[in-house]
């Protein structure tokens, strides 16, 4: 593939038929604000694609703004690695331009259509992320008393055997969940400001983010480097989490 690399966000849209904006949860906006500021007097918009994690309430402030200036919009959510795009990694689109994102297929990625409204690709993913890091922020904390009881090694093995797909879950997820917390925190904002919307009374959402937002807040990625996200096994991670919570 050929890469360009040009100065301007204005000289971009010049050349492009498609911007495809995967940020965190906080930034989604903001970059479609700049997008929208730089958009020019070009007749055929590029197509938006919005792929964040973020809330339906969200995407609808970002659609309102591209509207703007005529940019359209594809509702969209990634479940899968963003890195690592051809490891299952699925877009999931929804609104009136989305069959035109589709096209992608073409190009390898894996598009699957899931509405007409937009809305419904970033409700896919608040519920999909919620599930996945609402169990992580719990097994953080179960097993942060395990490992201090010092029946860590016994509850994995219940796990093992009663919910085997949990133990793997924590075993392949939990020693690296500290370096992302900040990201994951993000996207529990976005699900409680979702539920809050709809009339819900958001509660394990919060209490999640919370958890999220103090394994964050330690930094592992800056005192450990790199490589302690790779390295690090869910015994040892769950060591430095009692040294810096408690």
């Amino acid at each position: 593939a050929e890469v360009e690399i040009v100065d301007t966000l204005e000289e971009l849209l010049k050349k492009v038929d498609l911007v495809l904006s995967i940020t965190i949860p906080s930034a989604a906006l903001t970059v479609a604000q700049r997008i929208a500021a730089s958009a020019g007097t070009r007749e055929d918009k590029p197509l938006f694609v919005d792929a964040n994690s973020i809330s339906p309430y969200t995407a609808g402030e970002i659609e309102k703004t591209l509207a703007a200036v005529a940019i359209p919009f594809v509702d969209c959510c990634i479940i899968g690695s963003a890195a690592n795009l051809e490891r299952g990694t699925t877009f999931y689109a929804a609104g009136p331009w989305a069959e035109k994102f589709s096209h992608l297929r073409d190009f390898g990625l894996t598009v699957e259509i899931i509405g007409e409204k937009n809305g419904q690709a970033s409700a896919f993913k608040m519920v999909y992320a919620g599930f996945t890091k609402g169990v992580s922020a719990l097994l953080v904390e179960l097993l942060l008393l395990a490992r201090r009881m010092g029946i860590l090694d016994k509850i994995l093995a219940l796990y093992q055997n009663r919910f085997p797909e949990v133990a793997r879950f924590a075993r392949e997820n939990l020693p690296r969940l500290p370096f992302r917390a900040s990201r994951r925190s993000e996207e529990m904002e976005e699900l409680a400001y979702t539920l809050t919307r709809e009339g819900l009374n958001p509660i394990m959402a919060p209490a999640a983010q919370k958890l999220l937002a103090a394994l964050g807040e330690l930094n592992l990625k800056d005192k450990y480097g790199e490589s302690a996200e790779e390295s690090w096994d869910l015994p040892a991670v769950l060591d430095i989490l009692l040294q810096k919570l408690t």
